[in-house]
């Protein structure tokens, strides 16, 4: 990227260093990336950050998830089902509802398995859960609190620090 660009944080376009907002309408002067953000600029993008990232991971099994993002995508999928699964259930059968349930078992088993990686154990640690209470609670523990596998391991590097931004410079 030249030095007389600016990138888009929204949209991802070069724009000439002189512009003050993109095609998008992505104010640049109020929304600077080069300026330091403040306390809760950085909590809302963080937040924002995970919760595109499980719809775009949604199926994949490979890399490392946060614990926050174990916990963030448990807490939208435990409301977002509850809520689908009572409409399906109420308004067209158990049938359907058992499909939500199913097809959400995906995301939920993705995020489990990534979170697994973070911890540096394979996926197939997952089949612990079937040992009655101790396997439920070790699983727990693994995915739950267990903090992450420092630098990088065999999964990938820690997102604790991959997914910060180099900051821009001119």
């Amino acid at each position: 990227m030249a030095s007389n660009t600016k990138l888009c944080p929204v949209c991802g376009l070069l724009n000439p260093d002189s512009a003050l907002a993109c095609n998008c309408g992505h104010d640049f002067e109020t929304h600077d990336l080069r300026k330091p953000l403040d306390n809760q600029s950085k909590t809302l993008l963080s937040w924002c950050f995970l919760y595109l990232k499980m719809y775009v991971e949604f199926s994949s099994f490979k890399g490392r998830s946060r614990r926050r993002e174990f916990w963030q995508f448990h807490f939208f999928w435990s409301i977002g089902f509850c809520l689908l699964g009572f409409i399906f259930l109420s308004i067209v059968g158990s049938v359907l509802a058992l499909g939500l349930l199913l097809a959400s078992m995906v995301p939920l088993l993705a995020v489990s398995v990534r979170r697994l990686h973070d911890t540096n154990h394979e996926g197939q640690w997952l089949l612990i859960w079937f040992i009655p209470i101790i396997g439920f609670l070790f699983l727990f523990y693994l995915v739950g609190f267990k903090d992450s596998d420092p630098g990088e391991n065999e999964y990938g590097p820690n997102p604790k620090t991959a997914g910060t931004v180099p900051p821009v410079t001119t």
